[in-house]
């Protein structure tokens, strides 16, 4: 019984190193991309903006600009967000909603920053326990192989009856 809870206690320390490594790893490649949609979502104003182009096969994007204060700025998102129309749907001249940041209004997304923001910390969480089973499984594999541990928990028994 103990050697057994001192494995389970092993496998559960291997599985929380690897999730936190790899949620730390995808932080950092998302995060200023996050910081800039939670500033946006803190300050954002909405508008109209006209379509200059749409790609629907190049990941549903568009490209739109938008005028504020009398200054014209462009930006390039995913279409078929924040109640906005599919970019296959979407020609140039046509009208969508965006957000703009009030402090830059050359910040933008065809969105709702907030949603956006709350997806990609879910995709963040849920990635990075897939990829911390994987990684944990792997490990357990790799680590009896190389010596650095003393039990292989993927040994089969034969049954002895």
């Amino acid at each position: 019984m103990v050697r057994s809870t001192r494995r389970l206690t092993t496998v559960l320390r291997i599985f929380t190193a690897s999730t936190l490594l790899v949620a730390v790893g995808l932080f950092a490649v998302a995060g200023v991309a996050m910081l800039r949609m939670s500033a946006l979502s803190r300050q954002a104003r909405s508008t109209v903006a006209r379509v200059v182009s749409s790609r629907y096969l190049d990941h549903n994007q568009v490209d739109y600009k938008y005028v504020v204060g009398g200054k014209t700025f462009t930006g390039t998102d995913h279409a078929g967000k924040g109640g906005n129309p599919n970019a296959d749907s979407l020609r140039p001249g046509d009208t969508l909603r965006v957000m703009y940041s009030s402090s830059t209004p050359g910040t933008s997304c065809a969105c709702d920053p907030a949603e956006d923001l709350r997806n990609d910390l879910i995709g963040i969480a849920g990635g990075s326990l897939v990829a911390g089973l994987v990684l944990t499984v792997l490990l357990l594999g790799l680590l009896p192989a190389a010596g650095l541990m003393t039990w292989n928990p993927f040994r089969i028994r034969r049954w002895a009856g």
